[in-house]
């Protein structure tokens, strides 16, 4: 399940994982104006938010590639007491005839009005460690394919110096993978209110050991993002900044990835 809320700039894209269950958050930014064409809220509150399913999202998503046109309508709709969000193209089979589509996904419409409590971005302590990943992925999707299939966890570590180390060790095997000559780069306040000061002291390396799925399903991102930054609370999570866009100078663009470390 997850959470979108819509307004006349932001589209905020939330996954609501069960409460204490450890699974990965998401939480995305994007500008309105990157996503949609148009947009006209009747909401007097100004704000849309909803629930829907990731899983009927992405099959109705999947659906649209085949459609004719780029264009596809959004709105929602109430039907027989039920809201659903409705969307609406067209698709071009073999044969050149055109069929309009109407997928329409029951969707469970939020309050603005009403402080959602289950909903709170996670709170960690300083960063410890930025690292800027390669730009090139190829050789982290290759590892993490190859360590998936030794053990279901992974660790993964980082210095100041710009190294990076992803391991995997258990009773029967340990396997080490180092990227060297990375940037540590120093986020704003804006993007990351946990940001050290640049005159404390940093420790010199910082780790965290998560599940491997976790970590190949946020290097799906790199074929979308432009740049992906993770920053190692030692020990405790892992937290990645994917930007859409390629600099890093705004808010907007962005989707955070917090991952709980998992106790040795």
């Amino acid at each position: 399940m997850v959470q979108m809320r819509l307004d006349n700039e932001t589209l905020k894209i939330i996954s609501i994982p069960d409460r204490d269950s450890g699974k990965t958050q998401i939480w995305s930014v994007q500008a309105v104006s990157e996503v949609f064409q148009e947009i006209s809220l009747s909401m007097k509150e100004g704000v849309i938010i909803f629930d829907i399913s990731i899983e009927n999202l992405q099959r109705a998503l999947k659906t649209h590639k085949n459609s004719f046109l780029d264009e596809v309508m959004i709105r929602l709709r109430r039907i027989e007491g039920e809201v659903y969000l409705c969307i609406h193209y067209l698709q071009e089979h073999d044969s050149g005839e055109e069929r309009e589509i109407l997928q329409e996904i029951p969707i469970i419409l939020r309050s603005p009005s009403i402080e959602l409590q289950d909903v709170v971005e996670p709170e960690y302590p300083p960063t410890d460690l930025y690292v800027l990943l390669p730009e090139t992925p190829n050789s982290l999707m290759r590892t993490c394919d190859r360590y998936r299939q030794l053990d279901e966890n992974l660790i993964i570590k980082a210095n100041s110096k710009g190294n990076l180390i992803i391991s995997v060790e258990s009773e029967f095997v340990k396997v080490v993978t180092t990227w060297e000559g990375l940037s540590n780069p120093e986020l704003s306040l804006s993007q990351n209110p946990d940001t050290v000061d640049q005159n404390e002291e940093k420790i010199s390396i910082a780790e965290v050991m998560i599940k491997c799925k976790d970590w190949w399903y946020l290097l799906q991102m790199t074929e979308i993002a432009s740049k992906i930054i993770i920053g190692i609370v030692d020990e405790r999570a892992l937290v990645a900044y994917c930007y859409m866009s390629p600099t890093l100078e705004s808010d907007m663009g962005v989707a955070t990835y917090y991952i709980n470390s998992i106790s040795k």
